[in-house]
């Protein structure tokens, strides 16, 4: 789980559980996939702060088929705008972001 704590910094300061990162983990992994793009905000937030967590690449999280990446064009799709069909790859997605953030 991640969780921030206000101070006198911009933005706060996170504190992590990686027990509850793994939760966060299985949880968005459980989802339909209604569930999974309706809460993409909030997947692509735990995506970002998995990465950086897990040390991934630049190449694995931003590159045109990096997870951070596909799940801001799934975002852009469904708040309206056309991107690319990010919908129509969905599964494939959701393959990347299993692959790139598992937590054992």
């Amino acid at each position: 789980m991640i969780s921030y704590r206000p101070n006198n910094h911009i933005g706060g300061m996170a504190t992590v559980s990686y027990s509850g990162l793994r939760t966060d983990f299985n949880r968005y992994s459980a989802m339909s996939d209604e569930e999974f793009v309706r809460n993409v905000h909030l997947a692509l937030h735990f995506a970002i702060f998995c990465s950086w967590f897990k040390e991934n690449t630049s190449q694995q999280v931003l590159a045109d088929d990096g997870v951070v990446h596909e799940l801001y064009h799934l975002l852009m799709e469904r708040e309206g705008w056309d991107v690319g069909g990010a919908m129509k790859r969905l599964g494939e997605i959701r393959r990347v972001f299993t692959r790139d953030l598992v937590l054992s």
